[in-house]
């Protein structure tokens, strides 16, 4: 993403030794004459300002342009983004409650508490100057093709995307990846047969307090430049 910033084009090899779980990527520079992907370069703003949060609060659904917009933010990294229904997204709450993994995407809508009010102040015109709101996020299921370590980095840019794409719309997010890493849930949270695959992560979206900047391990550790 940096470098789609700075306008250099880079080949990306995810996964490419299987014998080597550590191995997650090969970049190189890539061929002269080709360019970056110019809407990747243009979440790099979001990188400074994204923080997860498990405190989402909204006082409006996330709008059908901005569903769109996120969708094909998603699918530009090879997986799938999809809003269900109220209802499904209720079950799908449910079910995290029900195995004790809710904290993970903050309170469950709807769970019998009453509505509780969070004054903000006034940051951008997308927001509600102080003002109660109602605790009411929306929910997306973030799939892959399939379900191998390939696909596991492919969620994992996906999911970064789309929280990148969600901060310079003024969102709030947060994720939980329970659903790939507990059987008991996986098949729960997967839709019918013949859908877009096997889900490996849920996405909350809403309007939220900006969390606190998530340490970050030093470049040393996760790059090394031959």
């Amino acid at each position: 993403m940096a470098a789609a910033h700075a306008g250099l084009p880079l080949e990306v090899d995810t996964t490419p030794d299987l014998a080597d779980p550590d191995l997650v990527a090969r970049v190189r520079p890539g061929p002269e004459g080709v360019r970056p992907d110019a809407v990747l370069g243009r979440l790099y703003p979001a990188l400074a300002e994204r923080h997860r949060s498990s405190r989402i609060v909204t006082d409006a659904p996330v709008s059908a342009g901005l569903r769109d917009e996120l969708t094909r933010e998603v699918e530009a990294e090879g997986a799938h983004l999809v809003f269900p229904s109220d209802k499904r997204a209720r079950f799908l709450m449910d079910v995290m409650a029900d195995n004790h993994s809710e904290a993970e995407l903050g309170e469950v809508p709807g769970s019998g508490a009453a509505p509780s009010p969070v004054s903000r102040p006034h940051t951008s015109p997308h927001e509600p100057s102080e003002t109660a709101v109602e605790r009411r996020p929306a929910l997306a299921t973030l799939s892959t093709v399939a379900d191998n370590p390939q696909d596991w980095v492919v969620a994992g840019q996906a999911v970064e995307r789309v929280m990148l794409a969600a901060t310079l719309a003024h969102l709030a997010t947060a994720t939980a990846t329970s659903p790939s890493d507990r059987a008991s849930l996986r098949w729960l949270m997967n839709g019918p047969a013949g859908s877009d695959g096997p889900v490996q992560a849920l996405v909350r979206l809403g309007r939220g307090p900006a969390g606190r900047a998530t340490s970050r391990r030093p470049v040393e550790k996760i790059l090394d430049i031959f």
